[in-house]
């Protein structure tokens, strides 16, 4: 279950919500957006040819029919959703550009083929110290492949199950059925969502097992409900959103908690991506919605996170290892190896992708580059199925299985939100986030901030932390300030600019042919050193990078200062200019030369599997 787990609004000013900077949506479209969807859609194939995706509408709820008429008149086929602002459409790709251009919808995106990320881990966490605390009246649920809810340890804990069906799961065309249909597996004889998987129902397991019949694979919080959201074995955008929209439909299901364990290879934040504004309308219906960072981080390799992980208003989950409980419990609590990592250097903020595709950010912060903490993801006992055939369970003990992955720690986390949400109920998504991050503690192999995030969870120091007298928003943000500043101070120099470009990757590069940019940037005279990174098309998802784009740094006078080295493991290069070559170098306006040297490209995977990525992004760090 090393595999990256693959998936697949528009916000224009930026308000401080508990702490964190999130952008606010707009009614329209700005005129200085991108519309990066679309340019991932045009860039996939001719504009005759007839591809699905997701339409981004303006508005925060479900489109009405004026918009739904205005769609289908560019001779579309269109299926609206039930609460998001998001609609299912399929034509002509010059069609959809008309949409777009006509301010039908404010973008069009792909509908990405994505995949799932697939020891005593209640001891690592201290969970076993909070007696009575076990997620008892909060509600989680998972949208994953399914649950076996037949599981003698998630029966009574699986309060609905339901197997969604629908066009937008076969990928076909939006009018070639009735749309999403929820099929209440908990009413039939057989209560198994999970037809061929397994992933669900480990990820389940992690959640709530009660452990009563395998006291081994107890879950975090074993008197939480579950919700169980089988959005298929295939995974397709517009299936996790609806499953997101379901959640939003049914405020009686009164859900607290989405376990999300799928993601995509890394891409450029871009809050207009449809599962972003999904999560987000989660997140103001007051549900904490937790991601797993995603296994892309084999060598501690820059800029390999889940993209869908990012967004402020989500927890993001890296993976640690877990000790033998008979030992020093600090003795072995290490980033696993697989678990992606995000950027040393990071001052970015939440803002929409400009019209060229280039951001500038200034002044030293904590960007958004990072997962928010560590929880256990290697070798992880939990529940198993007979239909297992991603996380197969083990021959000699049918209901249990071992799998790891940062699909395996982002359930810890939806596990330890339930409990916070007991001993809190009155508790925002945002100070779920922030008591974990304050509390976390440091791995023992003393992983940096970009691997491991604030730490590795303490849940029953979060717990006590939220049961205290004097809790108030107050008190936590004073925490979050000091362990910010914690942070930065880890880090030996400040960012004093950060300059970050995203365009779709070609579908075939060699030799920079088709895909070379050159990137202009002002270096200061304060920098003492700068830091870049590029992410490309590779096949990192399986620990291979078939690829190599080569960045060559040239100074004001056009001389080469620096080329980048590309990893050997994640789709990835890297190069770094001390402060003895600047002095060396003409300040001024520099080049930063992005070429495509060999890579294969999928930005349109509606027909392949999501495995090479999609973008190029690069990132520019001057540091003083």
């Amino acid at each position: 279950m090393r595999r990256a787990l693959a998936v697949v609004a528009l916000l224009a000013s930026v308000v401080t919500v508990a702490g964190r900077a999130i952008a606010a949506p707009t009614g329209s479209r700005a005129p200085a957006t991108r519309a990066p969807g679309l340019a991932r859609l045009l860039a996939a194939g001719p504009a005759a040819e007839v591809t699905s995706g997701i339409a981004a509408l303006d508005g925060s709820a479900a489109p009405g029919r004026h918009r739904m008429a205005a769609l289908r008149a560019l001779g579309l086929q269109v299926q609206a959703y039930k609460r998001l602002p998001l609609a299912i459409v399929r034509g002509p790709r010059e069609k959809l550009a008309v949409a777009v251009r006509r301010g039908v919808a404010r973008d069009v995106y792909p509908n990405d083929r994505l995949e799932y990320f697939s020891v005593d881990s209640r001891h690592q966490t201290r969970v076993d110290r909070l007696p009575g605390i076990t997620g008892k009246g909060v509600t989680v649920a998972v949208v994953d492949s399914g649950i076996d809810a037949t599981h003698p340890d998630l029966t009574r804990r699986v309060k609905r199950n339901y197997k969604l069906l629908g066009p937008e799961y076969a990928n076909l065309p939006p009018d070639a059925g009735i749309g999403t249909v929820a099929v209440p597996f908990s009413d039939l004889p057989y209560n198994d969502s999970d037809l061929g998987s397994g992933h669900g129902t480990h990820v389940a397991g992690i959640i709530a097992a009660e452990g009563t019949d395998t006291p081994a694979i107890k879950g975090m919080a074993p008197g939480a409900d579950l919700i169980g959201l089988s959005i298929g074995e295939v995974l397709f955008t517009t299936a996790v959103i609806s499953g997101f929209d379901e959640i939003l439909a049914h405020p009686e299901w009164r859900v607290r908690v989405v376990n999300n364990s799928w993601g995509s290879s890394y891409q450029t934040f871009d809050p207009n991506h449809p599962i972003n504004i999904a999560s987000r309308a989660l997140y103001k219906a007051g549900i904490v919605v937790v991601f797993a960072a995603g296994n892309d981080g084999t060598d501690h390799t820059q800029m390999t996170m889940n993209p869908f992980s990012i967004p402020p208003w989500v927890i993001s989950v890296a993976a640690g290892t877990v000790d033998d409980p008979k030992t020093n419990v600090d003795e072995g609590r290490r980033r696993a190896d697989f678990s992606s990592v995000g950027q040393e250097y990071d001052n970015s903020e939440p803002v929409p992708i400009p019209a060229d595709g280039h951001e500038r950010f200034v002044g030293d912060r904590v960007g958004l580059y990072h997962p928010d903490v560590t929880a256990p993801g290697e070798n992880i006992v939990s529940a198993g199925t007979p239909t297992g055939l991603a996380v197969m369970p083990d021959p000699t003990a049918p209901r249990e299985a071992v799998a790891s992955g940062t699909s395996m720690a982002s359930p810890h986390v939806a596990g330890a939100a339930a409990l916070l949400l007991q001993a809190n109920p009155k508790l925002k998504p945002d100070q779920v986030r922030e008591a974990l991050q304050v509390t976390a503690t440091g791995l023992a192999d003393h992983s940096p901030f970009r691997e491991a995030g604030y730490g590795y969870i303490d849940v029953a120091a979060a717990v006590a932390l939220v049961r205290r007298p004097d809790f108030s928003q107050r008190v936590l943000d004073r925490l979050q300030s000091d362990a910010d500043a914690r942070v930065l101070r880890e880090t030996p120099l400040a960012a004093l600019f950060g300059d970050y470009w995203t365009w779709p990757a070609a579908t075939v590069t060699f030799q920079g042919v088709p895909d070379t940019r050159d990137l202009a940037v002002r270096v200061s005279s304060k920098t003492r050193k700068i830091e870049a990174w590029v992410a490309y098309p590779s096949a990192a998802t399986v620990g291979t990078n078939i690829g190599d784009y080569l960045m060559t740094v040239r100074d004001a006078s056009g001389t080469v200062v620096a080329e980048s080295t590309s990893s050997f493991a994640a789709g990835t290069g890297s190069l770094t200019i001390d402060a003895p070559t600047l002095r060396r170098a003409k300040l001024g306006t520099w080049t930063i030369e992005v070429s495509g040297l060999l890579s294969v490209s999928d930005p349109d995977t509606v027909d392949n599997d999501s495995l090479f990525g999609r973008t190029v992004s690069v990132a520019f760090m001057q540091l003083g």
